[in-house]
């Protein structure tokens, strides 16, 4: 049992703790070390990840206030994996930490398997100033080590390596304490003009935030459903989960330069990019806090915000019960709708299609709205009617045979349209209230068949002639709204009268003007030039422009395809503008060389050839050969013999 141990610094890396016990005992060898903590003489304390815990938990000193659960959680990275793992993987990971387990430890947690873990461990010169200041000595921290992590958040510097590697393989370093590697140097502060400097401080405050809250616990799929709902206010997927890699990938590198996601290491430069894994359903390892920064960041949120969204599946229109709309039901605006149909349409003014709610209410009214709700406003909206039901048309039948109330006043009550009401009445005029369908199937007909008396038509005829001869020069549609019981009944009963003594139809002027195609073909020509430039010139790894590429681009894929003689001068410019797969290959081969230039790196031959990424098929043709010959001599000169060959 340890007669004393350090009491941790806040948020200091168990790591800096045992090796500030190292220290002040004025051990030469880790093993006396390891001994005393560990009880193992070649014992070794990662920086991110440790384990064998609860052994030196049960040799600290008697009355201590510290546990394998505490230590875990403040003093080590755990809190950074966590909420990204599911709960029984964050269990094996806490357990194997606890236990001797430190290869399982980084195996389970995914950190074998990343690129993006520091060389050394890092510390920030502002902040080794205030620990000696107010401790006397500095220490290592724990958010400077978390992976992605590049500034200080606290005082908005860049973090410098030490002297002490990340993963120490060497007895002389194992329990080297902060005071001994790092080195005194002027801080670089972050500027603000920069592009990529913001990012890089909201990852850390990301980082500082997940450390500060130990106990998130959401499941992977708890994670999958948050950015689906994000990613669905962005258009980028839909709401029942379909994730549209392509267009995502595009705004995700124009939202980050290039030079960021290298320095970082997260460029998207293969197919099977990162991205994909971190949006799967089920992952099996965690990913990197930082890859989850940079899509949170991406979809406009912070870790805190991102973490306080709802954990559910998205639902569009909200969840049930939503309002019954019907003007004439006795609930009127209560939520009393229970099912919920769910649908997708394309509207002609919105690329991707919209999302279409249809409620149906006990009462028998049924309507639809487009969707997402995003407001308590949107509840209350109506797209389209589909059914009125028989409770509104019971309250229609009573206003209309009241007689107290005109069309326009039944129209206002029931906030419908007149000519809603018009129609209305011409179908249910003398039709009692039907019990079921079938009978009001069997009346409808009855009623058809129904002749009118002779009193009845001289009397709407004399009311039809009365309004006529008040308005001598008004349309169909005029007397219409003058008097909409007399038209509707005589064009139901007396129609060839109607049709007799009704004024004329009023004829259309036509259709509209045509297009002038060959106006429309001179300024497609310009924009097929403007979008090919746009594609030539975009950044991140090239890709074909094709002539689908440029006719998707102008919105003319389908007359290029099917009518191809309207506009001729566009076809034959985008036939010209598009690029060859030759053509590709060499310009691939030359952003390889500029992209190799960028990170001051002198690559071989077989180097270009990797990053270019194209075949021996490819690099058989003489235009490509010459292409690669010219762009190895750029760089050094290399014999074309270095190539390996791909299939």
């Amino acid at each position: 049992m340890l007669g004393m141990f350090p009491d941790p610094y806040r948020d200091e890396l168990l790591l800096s703790i045992c090796s500030r016990y190292h220290e002040r005992l004025g051990y030469r060898s880790r093993e006396s070390t390891g001994w005393d903590l560990f009880a193992h003489s070649q014992a070794r304390v990662a920086a991110d990840l440790p384990s064998n815990i609860n052994q030196l938990v049960s040799l600290l000193p008697p009355h201590h206030p510290y546990t394998a659960d505490g230590l875990i959680h403040e003093n080590t990275l755990y809190p950074i994996y966590r909420p990204f793992l599911s709960s029984q993987r964050a269990l094996y990971l806490r357990e194997d930490m606890k236990k001797k387990r430190g290869g399982a430890v980084h195996g389970r947690a995914g950190v074998l398997t990343s690129k993006i873990n520091p060389t050394y461990l890092r510390f920030c010169p502002e902040c080794v100033i205030e620990d000696r200041n107010r401790w006397g000595e500095t220490y290592w921290h724990r958010l400077h080590q978390v992976p992605g992590v590049e500034v200080c958040p606290a005082h908005h510097v860049f973090l410098e390596n030490s002297s002490r590697p990340a993963r120490s393989r060497s007895n002389g370093d194992v329990y080297l304490v902060a005071e001994k590697a790092v080195h005194t140097m002027t801080p670089r502060s972050l500027k603000q003009s920069s592009r990529s400097h913001p990012t890089l401080l909201k990852i850390a405050l990301d980082a500082k935030w997940l450390l500060d809250n130990p106990h998130l616990a959401p499941e992977p799929e708890v994670t999958r459903n948050r950015y689906i709902r994000l990613l669905f206010e962005k258009r980028l997927a839909t709401y029942t989960g379909v994730v549209h890699f392509t267009q995502l990938r595009d705004a995700f590198l124009k939202f980050y330069s290039p030079h960021l996601l290298r320095r970082l290491r997260c460029s998207l430069r293969l197919r099977n990019h990162w991205l994909k894994r971190v949006l799967q359903a089920c992952c099996r390892a965690a990913q990197p806090m930082v890859l989850h920064s940079l899509l949170m960041n991406f979809l406009g949120c912070s870790a805190e915000e991102f973490f306080s969204l709802p954990a559910t599946p998205i639902k569009p229109f909200g969840e049930a019960p939503w309002p019954c709309l019907n003007p004439a039901s006795d609930h009127y605006g209560q939520p009393r709708v229970m099912r919920c149909e769910i649908t997708q349409f394309r509207d002609r003014n919105v690329e991707r299609k919209i999302l279409l709610g249809t409620f149906q209410c006990s009462c028998g009214f049924v309507y639809s709205r487009k969707g997402p709700d995003l407001s308590p406003e949107d509840r209350q909206r109506i797209f389209k009617i589909k059914e009125y039901g028989h409770v509104w048309e019971r309250a229609l039948r009573s206003m209309f045979e009241s007689k107290n109330l005109t069309v326009e006043e039944i129209a206002l009550r029931l906030d419908m349209s007149e000519s809603v009401i018009g129609d209305y009445l011409m179908d249910l005029y003398t039709i009692p209230l039907p019990v079921d369908s079938a009978k009001r199937s069997d009346k409808k007909r009855e009623s058809r068949e129904i002749n009118p008396s002779p009193e009845d038509l001289e009397t709407y005829r004399n009311d039809f002639l009365r309004t006529l001869s008040q308005y001598p020069d008004a349309g169909r549609s005029k007397l219409r709204e003058k008097d909409r019981r007399t038209y509707y009944w005589l064009h139901k009963y007396d129609k060839e009268w109607f049709q007799a003594n009704c004024p004329p139809r009023l004829r259309s002027h036509g259709p509209p003007p045509l297009t002038n195609w060959k106006e429309r073909d001179l300024i497609l020509t310009e924009e097929a030039k403007k979008a090919a430039t746009k594609r030539f010139s975009a950044p991140g790894r090239p890709e074909q422009v094709s002539k689908t590429a440029i006719a998707k681009d102008i919105g003319v894929l389908e007359i290029a395809l099917k009518r191809a003689h309207l506009i001729p001068l566009t076809v034959k410019a985008i036939e010209q503008l598009a690029e060859s797969a030759e053509a590709l290959t060499i310009r691939r081969i030359w952003w390889a060389v500029n992209s190799f230039r960028e990170e001051n790196i002198t690559p071989k031959a077989y180097q270009i050839q990797q990053r270019a990424c194209f075949s021996s098929e490819m690099f058989d043709k003489p235009e490509v050969r010459d292409g690669f010959d010219e762009a190895v001599r750029s760089v050094g000169g290399w014999q074309l013999t270095e190539v390996q060959k791909v299939s």
